[in-house]
């Protein structure tokens, strides 16, 4: 909720400081690509971190790194006879912005690896998605309501916008300090899991038992699968490579064993058409999504005249926060049907048909 909170407020906030600091167009959109660019280039190093310092030390230097540049920029304010000096501050912090912040959703998923279950992990990310639509839904509301208004001797009115900022940054290290106190990489390493069957199940969470059935489980499909790929090379079939049962065996060592990073095989991943095939799903689904926590307020804005003087609080908020409030809905109802959709028919390629439909809404708003 926080990483989108933090994304989605700069957003609210940029037609007011474009206002403040003189930018232009061109220039309000490099700050915005200046966190994206970043974001990309960063996340596999991230990750890769999150595999070797486990997702819990490695997420509160992500968090603390990305709330001390929310907190700084609040404090970046134009200079007389200098118009470049704020501009080219604010284009660096939301650069180091965007390298703080990579990363986050890696290592999520990274916790998702020892704390959930292989069949329950559609649900899980549906709930880490939606809680992060649903707090880039309510940011809208959340800075239209923090914002206030004084005015100059001279007549002019001044919009005040930074504090939101600091105390958006501050939210993110409350977040650290409670994460620190109560996560572990490992289930086991919680003191408030319940390792073993009567230690007051009344107070404490069964945990551990469960998501080492869900291991189980998967680790005896792997294996059938294994001993299905022998027995049709052993009956001479074509088309199977040789080394199919070793890979498969090894892809669940490491699975399981937390060593994946040791051995990554970037030749088989860099040489696979489905990882492609889902960054250019990923590349697309991003290209219209980061419009909505974007340009869309300055757009509403400058075309439609929706600002919170004219059409009011509740009516500026919805409409600036329905694209992702909308969307916090969805992930949940497609991490549920993701499950129940491979537990039924163990075929994973169905997603597709959503990202299509996703589209074609897309199009129908360009053109309506």
């Amino acid at each position: 909720m926080i990483t989108y909170l933090d994304r989605v407020c700069f957003g609210t906030v940029a037609p007011y400081i474009q206002d403040e600091f003189g930018l232009t167009d061109t220039q309000k959109g490099m700050l915005f690509s200046a966190f994206a660019l970043a974001y990309a280039v960063f996340e596999v190093p991230s990750g890769w971190l999150g595999d070797v310092f486990g997702p819990r030390k490695t997420l509160i230097r992500i968090v603390l790194w990305w709330s001390a540049f929310t907190v700084l920029t609040g404090m970046i304010a134009p200079i007389a006879g200098w118009p470049w000096f704020a501009f080219t501050a604010m284009l660096l912090v939301r650069f180091l912005f965007g390298v703080g912040e990579a990363g986050a959703y890696p290592n999520i998923t990274r916790s998702f690896h020892s704390w959930f279950p292989f069949t329950q992990r559609g649900m899980a990310q549906g709930v880490v998605w939606m809680a992060g639509r649903f707090g880039g839904g309510i940011t809208p509301f959340v800075v239209l309501a923090l914002f206030y208004q004084t005015t100059m001797a001279d007549g002019t009115i001044v919009t005040h916008w930074r504090h939101i900022f600091w105390l958006f940054g501050v939210l993110g290290v409350i977040w650290c300090v409670g994460w620190w106190w109560w996560f572990r990489d490992r289930p086991e390493q919680n003191p408030n899991v319940n390792q073993a069957i009567g230690i007051d199940p009344r107070r404490r969470t069964v945990i551990t038992a469960a998501i080492r059935t869900g291991r189980i489980a998967m680790e005896q499909s792997r294996q059938e699968h294994v001993r299905e790929v022998e027995e049709r090379i052993g009956r001479g079939e074509e088309g199977i490579p040789l080394e199919a049962p070793a890979v498969v065996e090894r892809d669940l060592v490491l699975r399981h064993d937390g060593s994946g990073h040791s051995n990554v095989p970037w030749g088989r991943l860099l040489s696979s058409g489905n990882l492609w095939t889902l960054c250019a799903m990923y590349f697309c689904a991003a290209y219209g999504w980061y419009f909505n926590i974007t340009w869309l307020p300055g757009y509403l804005r400058e075309e439609y005249g929706v600002t919170k003087e004219t059409w009011g609080f509740w009516t500026t908020s919805l409409l600036t926060g329905a694209p992702l409030l909308l969307g916090s809905l969805a992930c949940l109802l497609g991490g549920l049907l993701t499950d129940g959709f491979i537990r039924r028919t163990g075929n994973r390629k169905w997603g597709g048909v959503c990202s299509a439909s996703s589209a074609t809404a897309y199009v129908l708003c360009v053109i309506s």
